[in-house]
């Protein structure tokens, strides 16, 4: 095998465990907290701008911030810790993405209102952090939501 091809295989390898440490620890964590669930979406109805959405990216669970839907396109709106490729500097972005509900599972959160800002605070706290590049272990795509949604 050729180190590009061991290189590339080894990097498929990282990120599904990464991916599968992430989720676990994530799915942990949410019943602990119990301040909000993340519901599969099954139609474009189920978007609501405002809410943290939830979706592969580079194969890993990712979340943002829901900004805007256009369901004409297929396309949903999305602030996020985004990158060029998997290992390069992550930087808070709002990027389009396109939506396939039929081969893709998204998750959009639902939580009680009295704990978390309106949507339109959530979205303007997203929008004053973009081109943030803070991402560490200790502030993820997971938590850059949480600040942006929660009056913690």
């Amino acid at each position: 095998m050729s180190t590009a091809c061991w290189i590339e295989n080894l990097d498929i390898i990282i990120v599904k465990a990464v991916e599968h440490l992430s989720g676990t620890f994530n799915n942990i964590f949410d019943k602990i907290r119990g301040d909000f669930t993340m519901d599969i979406v099954s139609s474009f109805r189920d978007f609501v701008p405002g809410q943290i959405v939830e979706f592969q990216y580079y194969w890993i669970w990712h979340q943002g911030i829901l900004t805007e839907v256009n369901p004409t396109r297929n396309t949903i709106t999305v602030i996020h810790y985004g990158t060029k490729h998997l290992f390069a500097t992550r930087t808070i972005v709002e990027e389009e993405f396109e939506v396939n509900l039929m081969k893709q599972t998204i998750r959009i959160s639902r939580a009680d209102p009295q704990n978390s800002y309106t949507p339109d605070e959530v979205i303007r706290n997203a929008r004053n952090r973009l081109d943030e590049q803070n991402w560490r272990p200790g502030n993820r795509s997971r938590d850059f939501c949480r600040k942006c949604f929660f009056k913690e």
